[in-house]
């Protein structure tokens, strides 16, 4: 463990450097994801006539506030996602583990359950 904190101690500001930088580039990743949305959202509404600047507004708003957290948990993401996708096969393979849930089943297989 000395060896780890020794480590993290020597580089700290080579390590906070490559954080910042990840985040960085997530925070625009996430901004340019949201552009790249209200651009074919701008499309579809030549394609209906329909014309509603606020969407687009609001758009920007909430990719600011989605987009800041993903900067600050960046490295964290990753391991969200392979948690979720880990538990969704479980409860897929093996439903009497995680819990017979209500909506995976028909009326008729919940009377058998019963």
């Amino acid at each position: 463990m000395s060896r780890i904190s020794d480590f993290i101690f020597a580089n700290w500001r080579t390590l906070a450097l490559i954080y910042t930088i990840g985040a960085a580039v997530v925070f625009v990743g996430v901004l340019f994801f949201f552009w790249w949305i209200c651009r074919l959202e701008d499309k579809e509404r030549e394609l209906c006539r329909y014309e509603d600047e606020a969407n687009g507004r609001m758009t920007a708003v909430i990719s600011v506030f989605i987009a800041i957290p993903c900067a600050l948990m960046w490295c964290v993401i990753p391991l969200i996602i392979l948690a979720v996708w880990i538990y969704y096969g479980v409860a897929e393979r093996f439903p009497q583990i995680i819990g017979h849930m209500a909506d995976d089943f028909d009326d008729e297989e919940k009377e058998e359950i019963k």
